[in-house]
């Protein structure tokens, strides 16, 4: 699936509910909080049984997450977040739950539409399916670029979600990012006892309220 594709057209059909705000949200010192669908991408080495005798290949899949954040300055947001997905994985579907941690440097703040770049580390568990293994917790980093976009000024916004008031207090959040966990059981070449890490691709698009201050 070309998962680029989508979320640009997502992102474009959305932007012209828009198109009219002309204040950006999430003032200094405000908090939001952002449910988002989430397009995940997981790297298609083969993953290993810890005997290093099976392996499987993960499918891309979709999930959900959930961000709350703070507005620290003109220049930075705080993130702490949540994601959930299920991936069919081998004989059995294996189920990715991720909580993260985030700086946001936040361009053009006091515009419709503000563009940004996140970094930060995350700690996801999951467990190998179909051969009995408990979960274990990988620790990583990740990257990100996004955008928000004013949309609480729109009279269809207005009509849907009544208990938004102000122009600003709503906006479509659109992210892509790159996310590398650990690689304690997830390797190419285990036999040989080389370890690769994981390297994770995602795509996020939802919707951010912000608190007034």
């Amino acid at each position: 699936m070309n998962y680029r594709a989508l979320l640009a057209t997502m992102v474009m059909g959305v932007s012209m509910i828009g198109a009219n705000s002309a204040q950006a949200g999430a003032e200094v010192g405000s908090w939001y909080i952002a449910p988002k669908a989430v397009l995940f991408d997981p790297d298609k080495i083969d993953r290993y049984y810890t005997n290093a005798t099976t392996s499987y290949k993960v499918d891309d899949s979709t999930g959900f997450g959930l961000t709350v954040g703070k507005a620290i300055n003109e220049n930075w947001d705080a993130e702490a977040g949540y994601v959930f997905s299920i991936h069919k994985a081998g004989p059995g579907e294996k189920t990715f739950k991720s909580i993260e941690g985030l700086l946001n440097r936040v361009f053009m703040r006091n515009q419709s539409f503000s563009p940004y770049v996140g970094f930060g580390l995350n700690s996801t568990t999951y467990a190998l399916p179909a051969f009995g293994a408990t979960a274990h917790r990988d620790w990583g980093y990740l990257l990100k670029v996004g955008a928000t976009l004013d949309v609480g000024g729109s009279q269809v916004i207005k009509k849907v979600l009544p208990f938004v008031e102000n122009k600003n207090s709503l906006q479509l959040v659109g992210e892509a990012g790159w996310r590398a966990d650990g690689g304690l059981k997830g390797c190419d070449i285990c036999v040989t006892g080389t370890t690769r890490y994981l390297e994770n691709r995602f795509y996020n698009i939802g919707l951010r309220y912000n608190f007034a201050k």
